[in-house]
């Protein structure tokens, strides 16, 4: 085992950032990234938890196994740290994602997918979702502030139908199918080798669940930042990627679910103060994904 201590302060090229959370990364000698994660820095025991799931991810599967993983030269965990080394890989660049970049994302997401869910993740019952009464009020709320910033622009009898039938919804249409799903799949944890190689990193957020959350998650957070992906075009790009039954009706829905739950719970606390084109694009699809999912 390496002394991580001594290797960092040796091969040292700069500290990349201090994450949030309490991660420190580091590049060493332009062909490494090291992490170091402090239980001691950590805002709260999840967090740690969060961690100590990726240093078990990377001692359960092997890049020598699986091209679109990290090739790890150092992973530790003590009762205090957790250390992990790893190769460095160059990003990829979001503006231009050209349909062929877009199939070898989506391949390499199937690919995740299929990985088999490991015995250190909880086993737990696929249940829908299930708001009680002041969360549903207290989001509705949220909501009523933001769209109250721009007149009479917004309809405030659609949050009032979300906040009425988004129960009624989840359980109508949703689905008990589960696989190894990242959690965080979006472009910044997306990197590139030198052959042209997909390499997902921090795995901290992996799960069993319904594939459709993350190329949900991924087209949202590409439409963030301007990059506009049909969703008919990734899910049938991705199912002609994956081996499973997943049929493109069914990702269809549950991508609505998934966007209609997350805009409802969260998104009002990120649009305050944001133009009305921008609370358009959040709201009108919650809205649309709402009436989609009653005719279904």
């Amino acid at each position: 085992m390496i002394d991580f201590k001594q290797y960092i302060n040796t091969h040292l090229l700069q500290r990349i950032t201090i994450g949030q959370s309490g991660a420190s990364v580091y590049e060493l000698n332009n062909s490494c990234i090291a992490k170091h994660i402090q239980r001691k820095t950590l805002e709260s025991n999840s967090l740690w938890d969060s961690y100590q799931c990726e240093f078990l991810f990377y001692t359960h599967f092997s890049s020598s196994t699986y091209s679109f993983l990290p090739k790890i030269y150092h992973c530790y965990q003590s009762d205090d740290e957790i250390q992990i080394i790893m190769k460095k890989y160059r990003p990829l660049n979001r503006y231009h994602l050209e349909d062929g970049l877009l199939e070898k994302i989506l391949a390499v997401l199937a690919q995740i997918h299929c990985l088999p869910i490991p015995d250190f993740l909880p086993n737990v019952d696929a249940k829908p979702l299930t708001l009680d009464q002041a969360d549903i009020s207290q989001y509705l709320l949220g909501w009523q502030e933001v769209v109250e910033e721009h007149g009479q622009e917004f309809s405030k009898c659609d949050l009032y139908k979300i906040a009425e039938n988004i129960n009624g919804i989840n359980k109508k249409v949703h689905s008990t199918k589960r696989a190894l799903c990242h959690g965080d799949f979006h472009f910044e944890n997306l990197l590139e080798d030198d052959h042209g190689n997909i390499i997902v990193c921090d795995w901290q957020n992996i799960s069993p669940g319904h594939v459709s959350g993350d190329i949900s998650f991924l087209l949202s957070r590409l439409s963030a930042d301007g990059c506009n992906i049909n969703k008919e075009k990734a899910i049938q790009i991705y199912c002609n990627s994956s081996n499973t039954d997943i049929t493109q009706d069914e990702i269809a829905i549950q991508m609505s679910l998934a966007n209609l739950n997350t805009s409802f719970m969260f998104w009002h606390h990120y649009l305050h103060g944001c133009s009305a084109e921008r609370v358009r694009d959040i709201f009108e699809k919650m809205v649309l994904d709402l009436d989609y999912l009653l005719k279904t």
